[in-house]
């Protein structure tokens, strides 16, 4: 039998607004971020459904407040289980920011840590939500080409537990096109895969739901749907069972998540 409960945000937003979002779910602890502003998601909330209680983080020491300044932003939230610790990393690439700004918050500590040491490599200026698997934080993001005007798209991900970048391979098919942008593209975990969706920049195409067979070999990615209806993008679980309740049957809700254990 399936359930589906709702409940109050930790904080409100104004009339209309998109003042929060979910940065990801693990081991039945959501982490949600909010933003006064449009572009100045700097607090952060671990939230626990089952006993409908949350925890607000302390603001991270690096913020952005100037609209225009961010080219790209991953936020990310695990659990690294041999120190047995709940982490939210932020990415920041900013107008004035190479290599990318990266901190991370330990729930163990109660501090955000400057970890840019350990950046990217390489530009990038659109991010996607990230998928939590494997022990790290993935996204999809599109980077600058060493020595050209073209883009390419990676899967990056963080380890939690060794708070280090590395990347994964999309699917060839897709690393072969041209295209003007990978936001297009997003994450999520089905099984403990890792699968990608791709809207495709071309509406006139289907949706392509990948799969990961086998984590890291980037010959195991399988095309296992094809989806004729772009509409299907808007009712897709972000996070498994965790859905925003303004893509629940088309109807738009206000401060409020739903969980689903079906």
């Amino acid at each position: 039998m399936n359930e589906f409960a709702q409940f109050d945000s930790p904080f409100k937003c104004s009339e209309g607004s998109d003042c929060f979002n979910i940065v990801g779910s693990c081991n039945g602890i959501l982490c949600l971020a909010a933003a006064e502003l449009s572009h100045d998601w700097n607090h952060f909330y671990f939230l626990n459904p089952s006993i409908r209680k949350s925890f607000k983080l302390p603001e991270p020491i690096f913020t952005i407040d100037i609209l225009g300044e961010i080219f790209g932003y991953m936020p990310g939230f695990g659990y690294d289980p041999v120190t047995n610790d709940y982490k939210v990393v932020r990415v920041l690439h900013t107008l004035h920011s190479f290599p990318p700004h990266v901190d991370v918050y330990k729930l163990s500590t109660g501090v955000w840590e400057d970890i840019s040491h350990v950046s990217l490599p390489y530009k990038f200026f659109a991010s996607t939500p990230h998928a939590y698997v494997n022990g790290s934080s993935h996204w999809i993001v599109s980077c600058w080409v060493e020595g050209s005007l073209g883009l390419r798209g990676v899967i990056v991900f963080f380890d939690m537990h060794d708070e280090k970048f590395s990347e994964l391979i999309l699917p060839s098919s897709l690393i072969n096109e041209s295209r003007p942008r990978y936001d297009e593209m997003f994450l999520f975990v089905l099984e403990g895969s890792l699968c990608l969706v791709d809207n495709n920049y071309d509406k006139s195409k289907p949706i392509d739901i990948w799969i990961m067979r086998e984590y890291g070999a980037p010959n195991s990615w399988v095309k296992q749907f094809i989806i004729q209806s772009y509409h299907f993008a808007r009712s897709f679980p972000l996070r498994t069972e965790i859905f925003w309740t303004p893509y629940i049957n088309g109807r738009f809700g206000r401060n409020e998540l739903g969980i689903s254990n079906g």
